[in-house]
């Protein structure tokens, strides 16, 4: 499995650094539907998902929740979960990644085979892709996912 980041800036996932490669946005349409006094008051539906490659055996692209959530039926799109923030507030990493579930369905995670400290301790894998939570992990029951 890999992991290709397709945010503006480098994510780090349980210690690892995954760089950008690329730019996933959703491009928005705006409805005004009302007003607050003299403050418009806009609905905004998601449009198509510009920079984003087609599927890939074997790869999740690392996107921003809006993205994941604009299509919602790819499920080798992930986010960042449990995001760790700094002394200022401001994110540092995240201990986990997450994706949408299409409405009506369940999607599953695959085991993180891409976590170094598992991969390297031989305790989790993800034969086949969808194998899921095979062993004991550094992280609990499921790898954090």
């Amino acid at each position: 499995m890999k992991i290709v980041n397709y945010t503006p800036h480098t994510v780090t996932v349980l210690g690892c650094d995954y760089p950008s490669v690329g730019i996933a946005r959703v491009l928005m349409r705006e409805v005004r539907v009302d007003t607050i006094g003299a403050i418009p008051v806009f609905e905004e539906h998601p449009g198509p998902v510009t920079g984003l490659p087609e599927p890939a055996p074997g790869v999740y692209y690392l996107v921003s929740r809006l993205v994941a959530a604009a299509l919602p039926e790819r499920g080798d799109l992930v986010f960042p979960a449990r995001v760790q923030r700094d002394a200022h507030g401001r994110p540092s990493g995240c201990d986990a990644l997450a994706r949408v579930t299409p409405a009506g369905g369940t999607v599953r995670m695959p085991t993180h085979d891409f976590c170094g400290v598992c991969r390297g301790a031989g305790t989790a894998t993800g034969v086949g892709g969808d194998s899921g939570y095979e062993g004991p992990c550094h992280y609990g029951p499921y790898g954090g996912l």
